[in-house]
């Protein structure tokens, strides 16, 4: 080997190409001065790759373990050779193998990892909206639903009219008409729900004009509304804040709970005509 050879530039353009065949770029830097040089010591591998000393020792037990250099002890020293470039087709070939036998084993993985997907979409979710957006964005997800369902309610309407509109709420009745989305609510004694429904559902189908029954306003949110919707859905608003929070929880088992609570109250309550 002569000390003074540095790898061409012809070399260093090898390097770049060998990255593609599954090398790294310190690897095939490594390896293309190893072939370069016709061999070397780690310390002129330092020197003519620019690569920390740490870095070389590293690389070059790389390449050892994958075939591409020789080590030799000469005089309680290391010295290294490239192997013949043949073994980078030994190299690629052991790579495809590889690549097979891990597409194989992705194909007996997903059947599991779909249905942990599946359990972990089953699980319940929380979420959190301020303000009157937030208020807005639960709103619409009661009309997201893909089937028609009956969405069942607490609360005192005439908030929920001073902060989404007459005009937002008029467009959600006239579609929920038209998904068929059926409703029962329970609002406070002397709330003016009956005349907010009458105004907003004018023209849409009386089949999906709210039923309505009224409590006493301390058996209920008296500054809230809820809403059970889908098949596992709640809505909760509270308006007693500076500005409306609203709180999506999606979870079956609470969807359910809340559903008993309100039959049980539905049955004690008192029955209004819109």
């Amino acid at each position: 080997m002569d000390e003074k050879t540095f790898p061409t530039l012809e070399a260093t353009s090898l390097a770049h190409k060998l990255e593609r065949a599954g090398l790294s770029t310190k690897e095939a830097l490594v390896y293309t001065s190893l072939l370069a040089c016709n061999g070397a010591y780690p310390a002129y591998l330092t020197e003519i790759t620019q690569l920390k000393r740490p870095t070389v020792y590293k690389v070059l037990l790389d390449l050892s373990v994958k075939g591409f250099v020789n080590e030799i002890e000469r005089g309680r020293k290391l010295y290294y050779s490239a192997a013949r470039p043949s073994i980078l087709l030994n190299y690629t070939k052991h790579l495809l193998t590889k690549a097979d036998h891990a597409h194989a084993a992705a194909k007996l993985l997903i059947p599991s990892l779909e249905q942990l997907g599946k359990q972990q979409i089953a699980q319940s979710r929380v979420t959190v909206y301020d303000g009157k957006d937030g208020v807005r964005t639960v709103y619409g997800f009661h009309l997201s639903e893909s089937e028609p369902y009956e969405m069942v309610g607490f609360g005192n309407a005439s908030d929920i009219s001073r902060i989404l509109g007459k005009k937002f709420l008029r467009h959600y009745a006239i579609q929920k008409g038209k998904q068929k989305i059926t409703t029962r609510v329970i609002t406070q004694e002397g709330d003016a729900t009956s005349k907010l429904i009458g105004d907003i559902y004018r023209g849409v189908r009386p089949e999906y004009w709210p039923s309505i029954r009224t409590m006493p306003a301390h058996s209920l949110l008296t500054a809230g509304v809820m809403t059970l919707f889908g098949v596992n859905k709640v809505s909760i608003i509270n308006m007693e804040a500076t500005e409306p929070i609203s709180v999506v929880i999606e979870d079956r088992t609470t969807h359910q709970m809340f559903c008993n609570l309100f039959e049980l109250q539905w049955h004690g309550a008192k029955f209004t005509t819109n």
